[in-house]
């Protein structure tokens, strides 16, 4: 819930319009009451949608930072990945001032409210304040603490007064930083007896980016791995998913990384599950890369990055296998994969191709899988690894003797119906969810025991337990139902 306190703030702000005298192009910083310094840039774009940022401390001003750096990022090597990326490194508190149709319902009450006791009315283009916080690779969200409402409070009375002090000395404009010049110091204003006081202070160092070194800590897998034998040159990066993903209700969603290898001699895709906050649990990372290649019987005979993020990654795992691991500038396989990865899940289209996606490389493999419906009803399906999920789907139903009748379906592979950790959709609505059409079960990670759930008619929700019973070494052409039990259930 916001404050009285800073609606009150936030209105006499606007009315200031500070922004036609502190510019876009400035940055200056605040000495908080409780000692922590808040770098501030207030915006004012061309549809006159205006805004007050704070960064706070040294990484929020380097957050400001590659916010300002970012036409390097189109002009040096572009990558869609690498911009979308720094896009969302900020960590900041900002209020915007929107169209009251941009505001939530509870946003918009509350405004009400306030406005109604202190006999305020609200007119014009983009009047209504909305207060968001940004959190490093995830989303927005709309709720402050209670220091962070502080913070904001006396940031719009440091700028108000910093207006006053630009307008009674114009000269004093020409000291003010402007955050494209990759300043040595700014302007600070701090609050002393009653009165606001300027100084000159340092702007924070560079902070040189880290990388996660995650360990393989698995040594039954590694030893598993490292029996199987070296094949390819693979190419390797991990990148930032184009789009936000949330494992449960509770969760802000967040943007996970993944990590693209690819055979360069013969564009063998390998699909690795993404992981959700690397900086926190890159281990995971390393897991789902050696699971992805036990479950392919591969193993790498050379890895080559083009980044120190993948370097880091891939460091302890190529020493304990004993794989070469290099840097190459240029990864011409690599650099046409991710473009492939970002038509797919980086841009949304109205109207897709209907290409096929899967790789055209066969495995000799097939799946019994177990899949019941209810307690004492179940089938027992052999199926091939070539075949897509989409084709399981379809001899799930005809085991059941099931109608399609173009009804949706999904298979959610971490055994929980509805949840985004790892799940195919057949025709996915937020291009973060892969396709059951895309995707065959040899790539999805399938071995003995894996339990998944599969959902059919979104409406009805037929919710079917799967298990794989047995992984075979022989390929089948068409798929076996071995064992029946149970009546058929009467279509819905």
């Amino acid at each position: 819930m916001i404050s009285d306190k800073l609606y009150s703030m936030a209105f006499k702000f606007k009315k200031k319009k500070v922004w036609n005298i502190i510019l876009n192009v400035h940055v200056f910083a605040v000495k908080f009451s409780d000692g922590n310094t808040g770098y501030i840039n207030i915006t004012n774009s061309v549809n006159g949608r205006s805004c007050l940022t704070i960064y706070l401390g040294d990484k929020g001003f380097n957050c400001l930072r590659t916010i300002t750096e970012l036409d390097k990022i189109l002009t040096d090597s572009f990558s869609p990945f690498k911009f979308q990326e720094a896009l969302i490194q900020q960590e900041c508190i900002k209020c915007l001032f929107v169209g009251k149709n941009q505001l939530t319902e509870e946003e918009q009450e509350e405004i009400k409210n306030y406005t109604a006791s202190h006999d305020i009315r609200l007119s014009g283009k983009n009047a209504y304040p909305q207060f968001i916080k940004y959190t490093t690779n995830c989303i927005p969200v709309l709720f402050l603490t209670e220091q962070e409402q502080e913070y904001l409070c006396e940031a719009f009375s440091a700028s108000m007064a910093l207006a006053d002090i630009l307008i009674n000395d114009m000269n004093y404009t020409l000291g003010m930083t402007q955050i494209y010049d990759d300043p040595d110091t700014v302007v600070s204003l701090k609050l002393k007896g009653g009165k606001y006081i300027t100084e000159e202070i340092p702007v924070p160092e560079k902070i040189s980016p880290s990388y996660p070194s995650p360990k393989a800590t698995n040594d039954i897998a590694v030893a598993k791995l490292k029996k199987q034998k070296k094949v390819g040159i693979w190419e390797c990066e991990i990148i930032r998913f184009p789009q936000p993903v949330q494992n449960s209700p509770e969760e802000i969603p967040n943007y996970p990384v993944v990590l693209i290898a690819i055979e360069s001699a013969t564009d063998y895709f390998l699909s690795i599950s993404p992981v959700s906050h690397y900086e926190e649990n890159p281990d995971h990372l390393i897991d789902n890369f050696i699971d992805s290649f036990l479950q392919h019987e591969l193993c790498p005979k050379e890895i080559k990055v083009r980044d120190e993020r993948t370097y880091a990654f891939a460091e302890d795992i190529c020493k304990k296998l004993k794989i070469s691991l290099s840097f190459e500038k240029e990864l011409k396989v690599l650099e046409e994969a991710e473009l492939t990865f970002w038509d797919r899940f980086g841009i949304p289209e109205q109207e897709k191709p209907q290409e096929d996606k899967v790789t055209p490389i066969s495995v000799r493999q097939s799946y019994i899988i177990s899949v019941s419906l209810g307690s004492g009803c179940y089938r027992h399906i052999q199926i091939s690894g070539n075949s897509r999920l989409s084709d399981l789907h379809t001899s799930i139903l005809n085991a059941f003797e099931l109608k399609e009748e173009d009804h949706e379906h999904g298979f959610f592979m971490d055994n929980k119906i509805w949840s985004n950790e790892n799940c195919y959709l057949a025709n996915p609505p937020y291009p973060e969810f892969p396709s059951t059409y895309d995707y065959r079960l040899s790539q999805i990670g399938l071995s003995k025991g894996k339990q998944f759930k599969y959902l059919f008619d979104f409406r009805n929700e037929w919710k079917f337990q799967c298990k794989v019973l047995q992984v075979t070494d022989t390929d089948i052409k068409k798929t076996i139902v071995l064992k029946s039990k149970g009546d058929a259930p009467v279509s819905k």
